[in-house]
């Protein structure tokens, strides 16, 4: 596309998640649908981010259901010169499945994804998370382009390892900080009554 455009993925109504798309076009001042839907799935409180470098926009996580209990690790792929999401990536998913994070894209097509809802280890129960998860891209010994996940909870993978948050968090915010994501504010699951209490802690991830 040559003309300004937004994505609009997913999302809800009272009792249904969503799992189209569709594109404002700028030009016409019309919606547009998007013929194929969502490859992962029905998603609401998701996140997405346009890499201009490889003209993709990735839909990342989000949550199935209406009641938020139903966090999926699907990341889907939008190619935009093509207007359609990439029918090849099902493998390509987050290393834990999460709601609600926040995510900001860094230098080198490096896409970072903080807090959210998620069950870290699996099998347990959802909470506020602390891991941060990082869209990134290497070259391997052949010459060949590779795109993985990397997670502060997996340290499989070429990156390794990535430290956690101060502080597990949902409902935050997180901005690029000079080739480093700032991540804001927030709030966490509290025990019992205490329902969900507000995060002071500030995080700042450095990819160097």
């Amino acid at each position: 596309r040559t003309e300004a455009a937004v994505l609009i993925t997913g999302g809800e109504s009272p009792s249904v998640v969503h799992a189209t798309a569709m594109l404002f076009d700028s030009v016409a001042r019309a919606l547009i649908p998007v013929s194929r839907a969502l490859p992962g799935g029905a998603r609401t409180q998701h996140s997405s981010v346009f890499v201009p470098g490889r003209n993709f926009i990735y839909v990342a996580g989000g949550f199935s259901d209406t009641q938020r209990s139903g966090a999926i690790a699907a990341i889907d792929v939008f190619d935009v010169a093509a207007n359609d999401f990439r029918a090849d990536n099902g493998g390509f998913r987050m290393r834990t499945p999460r709601g609600g994070q926040q995510a900001v894209l860094l230098a080198d097509n490096l896409v970072c994804m903080a807090g959210g809802i998620g069950a870290e280890p699996p099998g347990t129960s959802p909470s506020t998370l602390s891991s941060l998860e990082v869209i990134h891209e290497f070259v391997d010994s052949a010459n060949l382009l590779h795109i993985e996940v990397a997670s502060s909870w997996n340290p499989n993978g070429a990156v390794g390892q990535l430290p956690f948050m101060a502080a597990a968090r949902v409902g935050h915010r997180m901005v690029d900080l000079d080739g480093m994501a700032l991540v804001i504010g927030g709030a966490a699951i509290g025990n019992g009554a205490a329902g969900f209490q507000m995060v002071k802690e500030l995080t700042i991830y450095n990819p160097q």
